[in-house]
């Protein structure tokens, strides 16, 4: 039995197990009925039945692949029954029925896998040595949930491009970087009215008041109060 390691949930995996005589020399898997397989999910429960159930779904053997005796394959595809191939959990293949030189085999586990319980963070695309994105740019930290999950990938260029609005009135705290950057770009540029007790910054088309801050005139000070 071979531990295939650990999958994405929805994928399809193949393997292959030779059957012997008592000797060891490759020998034919039949019998009557047909050998099928099983994959039994996570642990065995007390009793000896299987604590979370099995299924057959999506299990393929084929005996005596391109004529050679006793070569057997098997692949299974589990997005076929996403239910019970699910993330998080741990399945063994065994074999059901069949008979090996006149032994019968039924119940030989020919391999064990899991899905997305396992392993570290891995790329989301076969063959990729970083962390891959999704053909929508998604990078997912945990494959099995929404949380701790990049949802999109943006260019840097684009960011700096998005249009910033002009504020309606002052930002408060605490407030985003874009409302900090509209802020200041319609106190350094818009028109400011002043008097002697009053500053007003004015909307660019100059139709509307945005903010007024007081001002106090002394001798040798200035001062200007918080705009409001």
């Amino acid at each position: 039995m071979s531990n295939l390691g650990d999958f994405h949930s929805g994928c399809v995996i193949f393997d292959l197990f030779t059957t012997t005589d008592t000797s060891g020399r490759p020998t034919p898997l039949g019998g009557t009925p047909t050998p099928f397989l099983v994959a039994y999910k996570d642990t065995f429960a007390t009793g000896g039945a299987p604590e979370t159930g099995c299924s057959v779904t999506g299990l393929v053997l084929s005996m005596n692949c391109h004529g050679l005796a006793g070569v057997n394959g098997w692949s299974v595809d589990t997005n076929l029954d996403p239910s019970f191939f699910s993330c998080g959990h741990q399945y063994h293949v065994l074999l059901r029925g069949g008979c090996v030189d006149s032994i019968c085999v039924s119940g030989y586990v020919i391999g064990r896998f899991s899905l997305n319980k396992t392993s570290g963070l891995r790329p989301l695309i076969p063959g990729r040595n970083r962390v891959a994105v999704t053909a929508s740019q998604e990078v997912l930290a945990d494959p099995c949930s929404a949380i701790f999950s990049v949802q999109r990938v943006v260019d840097p260029d684009t960011i700096l491009d998005k249009a910033i609005v002009q504020p309606t009135v002052v930002f408060s705290w605490p407030t985003s970087l874009r409302g900090i950057l509209g802020w200041l770009g319609a106190l350094s540029s818009n028109c400011l009215r002043q008097t002697a007790t009053l500053q007003t910054l004015r909307a660019r088309d100059d139709l509307s008041t945005l903010a007024t801050a007081a001002l106090t005139c002394e001798a040798t000070t200035v001062h200007r109060g918080s705009f409001t």
